[in-house]
């Protein structure tokens, strides 16, 4: 299995909002990726990340910093990244607070991790958008509670739809 976030509901619950959004994301990738310490690469581990008006694609350098490519698209994404708790997480973590924050309630993410393993991508999120509430994502919604402090990891299991 190894150490995955999951993302549902990004992009596919209202496209119409997402649509206005994604422009704010972009441009807040940007800003993390800059300012995050850490090497951001693209697709694979190889050249820069790509972050444009259609796509962001990073994961961490070739080799030993890489492992599964974060993407989200003008549409959605993914649904899911497996970091392996790799130095790029902290950027991870951080687009996915981000979209939580700016989309809101209508983003179901989730983690193997619990939610203080997310603490750099939260402190770099706090510390580029000071004054904004930074919550965890998946509290309330069974996994574990928003301090961290329970001892459960959550996890979830993606279940179709039901027609």
């Amino acid at each position: 299995m190894g150490y995955t976030h999951y993302f549902f509901n990004i992009g596919d619950a209202d496209p119409e909002r997402w649509a206005r959004i994604f422009p704010q994301l972009i441009r807040d990738t940007t800003l993390l990726i800059n300012n995050c310490g850490v090497e951001i690469c693209g697709p694979r581990g190889q050249g820069p990340p790509i972050v444009n008006e259609e796509t962001i694609q990073i994961n961490g350098p070739e080799g030993r910093g890489s492992h599964e490519t974060f993407t989200l698209y003008d549409w959605g994404g993914d649904k899911f990244c497996k970091t392996a708790r790799k130095p790029y997480d902290v950027v991870v973590t951080a687009v996915l607070l981000r979209a939580h924050m700016l989309f809101g309630e209508g983003t179901d993410i989730r983690s193997d991790g619990n939610w203080d393993e997310w603490i750099e991508g939260r402190q770099l999120v706090e510390r580029l958008f000071p004054g904004e509430e930074v919550t965890c994502p998946w509290a309330g919604k069974g996994g574990e509670d928003i301090n961290g402090d329970d001892g459960i990891e959550a996890s979830y299991e993606y279940k179709e739809p039901e027609n």
